[in-house]
């Protein structure tokens, strides 16, 4: 019986058949030659909810529609007040 070697689920048993990988705990574990599953190091949490994908790419967007123009303003400002004090 294959068991889980490091990680969350360090010394249980792996249920089911035998697969290149599992998750167990939330982690990634990937099958050796010695027929044990190891921990790899990964998480299965990582992933991207649709929701925070939706969220990152609105702000993608936005943001520098948003922001780009008051920077140009703020620069073109900072830009009149150096000429000014140079003269």
């Amino acid at each position: 019986m294959a068991r889980f070697i490091g990680g969350p689920c360090a010394g249980q048993s792996a249920p089911g058949a035998p697969e290149p990988f599992k998750d167990c705990g939330g982690a990634t574990y990937g099958l050796l030659e010695d027929g044990n599953y190891h921990f790899l190091g990964g998480s299965t949490s990582d992933t991207f909810a649709t929701k925070q994908i939706g969220k990152a790419w609105h702000r993608l967007m936005v943001v520098p529609a948003v922001e780009a123009p008051a920077a140009i303003r703020r620069s073109t400002a900072a830009r009149a007040r150096l000429r000014r004090l140079s003269r």
